[in-house]
């Protein structure tokens, strides 16, 4: 549970969102309400969603709670009223007995980002601001160009496995290093779209990478 909010109508009446990370752990998720301060919960909407937010408020006309919701769903291939869809955020104005959805109107990032990869290093181009890049497990790297509101993979990743990498610098956006697990080292070319695995003499994990101007 990311969060609990009692109304600041009724104390007795609460509400509390749940979060999961991995869809074979359905079902699970969902906003939760209680009645009776807290005794009992029951499950009142967006079943096997993942949530990470939740306000509650009094509506404008004072007889009932205003809800906001925000999270996500693993279920890409269901949207319904039951599982909304990647990325939401709800609305209701009587206690989540009616919903009205702000989903289409939001600009959602990362959606190519692979499931649960763990990120381990972010590096700022030297003197260009808006170019940054991130790396991560399973050989994950990642590039933005406009100052870290979208991201994307590079074209091409050359490596004879997928080790996890641990720390990347980027002389500038031209050139850049990688270094990981079991000796891995690469370099980056063509403003970090093709990555190259070269030779180390090390299959120690090497977890971090830096330049010294000279």
């Amino acid at each position: 549970f990311p969060e609990i909010e009692f109304s600041k109508r009724d104390p007795r009446v609460g509400y509390g969102i749940v979060c999961y990370l991995s869809p074979i752990n359905t079902p699970n998720g969902g906003l939760f309400k209680t009645t009776d301060g807290g005794y009992n919960w029951d499950l009142i909407a967006f079943a096997d969603t993942s949530f990470f937010t939740l306000a509650v408020t009094t509506n404008e006309s004072g007889d009932n709670d205003e809800i906001f919701v925000g999270g996500y769903t693993e279920h890409f291939y269901t949207i319904n009223n039951t599982n909304p869809g990647l990325g939401i955020v709800r609305r209701s104005t009587d206690g989540g007995v009616t919903w009205q959805s702000y989903d289409e109107s939001i600009d959602w990032k990362n959606e190519n980002i692979d499931y649960l990869t763990s990120l381990n290093s972010i590096c700022l181009v030297k003197n260009n601001p808006l170019y940054l890049f991130s790396v991560g497990d399973k050989s994950t790297i990642l590039k933005t160009e406009n100052n870290g509101w979208f991201w994307n993979k590079p074209d091409s990743v050359l490596f004879s496995e997928t080790p996890d990498l641990n720390s990347v610098f980027f002389t500038d956006r031209n050139n850049g290093f990688a270094v990981g697990d079991n000796g891995t080292f690469a370099k980056a070319i063509v403003n970090g779209k093709k990555w190259y695995q070269q030779t180390s003499f090390t299959n120690k994990n090497l977890n971090s990478i830096f330049f010294i101007d000279s």
